[in-house]
């Protein structure tokens, strides 16, 4: 915050003046500079959610918008067109196409997943934060980051332990196509043809994960083919 603001709450009015309503707070122009009279204003919630690092534009028909505002001009869940975008859909097909869920619906389902969230977690998210603040926790507070820490431990572990019996039945199921010959050929000359390993799975119905092994054994077997 600029020294002016600092000294002086009655600055900060005289260069901003008042929210012009109990809607609107402070926001920064630029999200990497600092609060100060250039580089402020008052803002709604819904354009300071826009104003974020997070917040990817796109521009198209001559129009630049956020993601959450081209959903919401065309009435589809805005998580629907980040992921179309993602797996290649041009901007047209992505707007037109219906989704599963309307603009509206998305918005009331996200609600509702996050009142329900807080319900659950919200003692352990207030009592992570005010440990982060190095604020002192009450003992109900201490508690409730205790449970937390052991929660996100015991899911790591299961997580780990998922991953270490997914990735040996990926290296058996390898071990099984490179022994039958089964599929191997194809995902090789797929391979060889510049295919990439996502394309080569979906189109074989194999893991990616399987085609990966099963091009790094032939890449360790023939390191210096043409």
């Amino acid at each position: 915050m600029c020294e002016r603001w600092q000294r002086s709450p009655d600055a900060f009015i005289e260069d901003m003046g008042h929210p012009p309503t109990a809607q609107h707070s402070i926001d920064r122009i630029n999200c990497n500079g600092n609060y100060e009279p250039s580089n402020c204003r008052w803002a709604t919630q819904e354009e300071q959610n826009n104003n974020t690092r997070r917040s990817k534009l796109i521009n198209w028909n001559g129009k630049t918008q956020s993601i959450r505002d081209w959903a919401k001009e065309y009435n589809i869940g805005s998580r629907a067109l980040s992921e179309r975008l993602r797996r290649g859909w041009d901007m047209e097909r992505s707007l037109t196409t219906p989704g599963r869920m309307n603009f509206e619906d998305e918005l009331e389902d996200r609600k509702k997943r996050g009142r329900e969230l807080w319900k659950a977690k919200g003692k352990i998210y207030q009592a992570r934060s005010k440990k982060r603040r190095g604020q002192e926790l009450s003992i109900v507070e201490q508690k409730a980051f205790d449970e937390g820490q052991l929660e996100e431990m015991i899911k790591t572990q299961q997580h780990t332990q998922k991953t270490i019996e997914m990735q040996k039945e990926y290296e058996k199921l390898a071990m099984e196509i490179e022994r039958e010959n089964v599929l191997r050929a194809e995902i090789l000359n797929l391979y060889e043809a510049g295919v990439a390993s996502r394309r080569i799975a979906r189109h074989t119905q194999v893991p990616q994960k399987v085609v990966n092994l099963v091009i790094k054994n032939y890449d360790r077997l023939y390191p210096l083919r043409a």
